[in-house]
């Protein structure tokens, strides 16, 4: 053998190593040493010649029916890209023209189409064979020696050469070029010369993604939930005095030969025919099979080759199937049947196929042992993505999967709170069929196990029409002019198909209604530098992207470069999407519900509280969100936020400045996820530079 391939598991490492033991005459020769990376492919190519795939074969000529009389031969031009690359069994069924060369043949593709490799299969001596040519079979009575490989350019709107796709003296029977991915849509093949000065082609192939991707994954092995049972098998036992086992779980674990005590293989004494299956965890889409027999050698613990034979103990006729869903029964593998066979590993390859399971029945074997060390199920795993499109609510109301095709379609419909409605007349041809999507009302994720919606900051029950939980805002005066909010219960103010209840993640603005927050706004922006203060908007949410409808919020630009510290404060803090931060101006003397922390026994120990602020002892104060056990007399806020108090009789200048000394804490405190890394005294010297630049920006012009 000149060419020797090993395909093994892939490894990582930074060389190879090729140790010559022997040689013809005792000199070490060659021509080339590969290490090829993903040779096992992702999506399977796709061969977009095929008639199948929508190719169309034209050409200059070709050999008209009744040029031979008395027989029903057939050589049109459709007959090079109809998937069989060996002449028919009567000895037609390919593209002939017999009118002399130079003549040529084209592929018309369905659309433009990315392809990185052509195949170009001729005419083999033993042309009477149904079996496809081998990639060394060489031919040298009716081949084709000399032709050339094109693509259509449309850059140019004209044909261009493949690289490497000129050939002359071939006598290569298969010739397959490879070449950097180009867009086309069509493909042409010029003949300049044939041994009998006659053009023939078996096939011509344009495959699309021939150069891999995500590598295939053996769906059989059992760490993948392939399952594998078979009719019988030899027994525990069976061999007085030994510890052998013969299970059909030793014919998926990922070993392609024997056990070191010589079992841990199938191996059913049973008489044949005899049978294995291997289930898979869920329906896979698989192109290849692999069947691994014993081999003489059988003590040998590495893989065998592709080439290895065996006399003693294989298995010489089986066949391999596939599960077929559309049938509901077992469906032979193309080219899956076979008898007199005597290599140890047998790879059939072949046109994708979905499938829950697969099966070999043996029928022969040369002692009427049936003995199988592994069989395999090579395919892809192709990620499951879904196209949700929602109505006015953000609730998923169609979902539509990678297909793009309506039989993909799914559809959800709700009740005005949230209860999905099932039947009631609909058919699965309307859309009425399951879906994995999580995403349902208001597009927030359910709970498989509950059947709750999650909605961050708690669980709303979509049947009772209410949260789980109380809300954690207190009643304030926002509240008590609007008696829909009152109940701690309710969802989106008792009016699911006008409003919704996400839960934003923003600094806000605290205020009765929105000419009061923007009094506060322009307040808050006199901290800042005059230049920087048009790039900090204040907005009104609206019920989309997260922001709720009605509340007031504070934006900063992303890419806004700003040498303020206080700026780059307020950037952090507003463009924090994982945490909300309330800015609130209050009246001295009322009250402030809060949380705080005790601890008896290391157990915790949870209290609510209305804290009175007086007039003179306080400018402001940072309360972070509860996020689990800190340290004992720590105070949080009433709710899934972090609060920034500011006391509402200091003048503008002392109240800009408290804001951004607040603001300053929120940050470093990290929303409350770092609360103990902002107390003051670690941070003074930062929170006095803040109030500073604050002041001496209220005062520019």
């Amino acid at each position: 053998m000149c060419y020797g391939k090993l395909t093994f598991s892939a490894l990582t490492t930074t060389k190879i190593k090729v140790t010559v033991s022997a040689a013809a005459d005792n000199v070490a020769r060659l021509m080339e040493v590969e290490a090829w990376s993903g040779s096992n492919p992702g999506t399977p190519p796709k061969n977009m010649a095929l008639v199948s795939n929508g190719g169309v074969a034209t050409a200059q000529n070709y050999t008209q029916d009744g040029y031979y009389p008395g027989q029903d031969f057939h050589f049109q031009p459709s007959y090079a890209n109809d998937g069989t690359r060996y002449m028919g069994a009567n000895g037609d069924h390919y593209w002939r023209d017999e009118h002399g060369v130079p003549t040529w043949i084209e592929v018309a593709f369905s659309g433009p189409k990315t392809i990185d490799e052509i195949d170009v299969f001729t005419c083999r001596d033993d042309y009477a064979t149904q079996t496809d040519p081998s990639a060394t079979q060489t031919f040298s009575n009716y081949g084709t020696t000399s032709f050339q490989v094109q693509y259509w350019n449309p850059d140019t709107s004209g044909w261009t050469v493949v690289s490497g796709g000129s050939f002359t003296g071939n006598n290569l029977v298969w010739r397959k070029i490879t070449f950097s991915a180009v867009t086309t849509t069509k493909i042409k093949v010029t003949v300049s010369a044939a041994a009998d000065n006659v053009a023939r082609l078996m096939e011509v192939e344009a495959w699309s993604g021939s150069n891999p991707g995500t590598p295939a994954k053996n769906m059989a092995l059992v760490s993948n939930g392939g399952v594998a049972t078979a009719q019988n098998y030899t027994q525990d036992g069976y061999y007085p005095g030994q510890d052998f086992h013969f299970q059909p779980l030793y014919a998926n674990d990922g070993t392609r030969y024997m056990g070191a005590n010589g079992d841990r293989y199938w191996r059913d004494e049973h008489g044949v025919p005899t049978w294995i299956e291997v289930a898979f965890s869920g329906a896979k889409t698989i192109d290849e099979i692999d069947v691994f027999t014993c081999r003489d050698d059988y003590a040998t613990q590495t893989d065998p080759s592709a080439t290895q034979t065996f006399s003693n103990y294989g298995t010489t006729s089986f066949q391999v199937q596939y599960w077929n869903p559309d049938t509901s029964g077992w469906t032979a593998v193309p080219g899956g049947s076979f008898s007199g066979n005597n290599l140890v590993w047998r790879k059939l390859t072949f046109s994708a196929v979905t499938t829950t399971k697969i099966k070999v029945t043996i029928s022969a074997t040369p002692d009427n042992v049936a003995r199988l060390m592994e069989v395999e199920a090579w395919g892809y795993e192709t990620a499951n993505v879904h196209w949700l499109v929602p109505d006015h609510l953000g609730t998923p109301r169609l979902v539509v999967d990678q297909s793009g095709s309506l039989s993909g379609l799914s559809r959800h419909d709700y009740l005005p709170f949230g209860e999905e409605l099932f039947g009631g007349g609909r058919t699965a041809t309307q859309g009425d069929v399951g879906d994995s999507v999580r995403q349902r009302f208001a597009g927030s994720e359910r709970d498989g196990e509950t059947g709750m919606d999650y909605m961050k900051a708690r669980y709303y029950s979509s049947v009772q029409g209410r949260f789980t939980s109380f809300d954690p805002l207190f009643v304030t005066l926002k509240r008590l002019i609007d008696p829909q909010r009152l109940n701690l219960y309710a969802y989106a103010r008792n009016n699911p198909l006008k409003f919704t209840d996400p839960d934003g993640t923003d600094i806000t603005v605290t205020a009765e209604n929105e000419e009061d927050a923007k009094k506060r706004f322009q307040v808050f922006l006199l901290g800042l530098p005059p230049n920087d203060r048009k790039h900090v908007q204040f907005f009104v949410g609206d019920g989309k992207d997260g922001y709720k409808k009605g509340e007031f919020y504070i934006k900063v630009e992303k890419d806004h470069k700003s040498k303020s510290e206080n700026v780059g404060i307020i950037q952090k803090a507003a463009n924090d999407r994982t945490a909300l931060g309330k800015l609130t101006v209050v009246r001295p003397g009322e009250s402030y519900k809060m949380e705080s922390l005790s601890y008896e026994n290391d157990k915790e120990v949870r209290g609510v509280m209305d804290v009175p602020l007086g007039e003179n002892d306080f400018d402001g104060y940072t309360f972070f969100e509860y996020r689990g056990k800190t340290e004992q007399g720590i105070i949080t806020s009433g709710g899934p936020y972090s609060e920034m108090i500011i006391n509402g009789k200091l003048d503008d200048i002392e109240m800009t400045a408290t804001m951004h000394h607040e603001m300053r804490h929120l940050v470093v405190g990290d929303f409350g996820r770092k609360a103990l890394e902002a107390r003051e005294s670690l941070i003074k010297n930062d929170l006095n530079k803040t109030e500073k630049e604050a002041r001496e920006n209220a005062r520019k012009p």
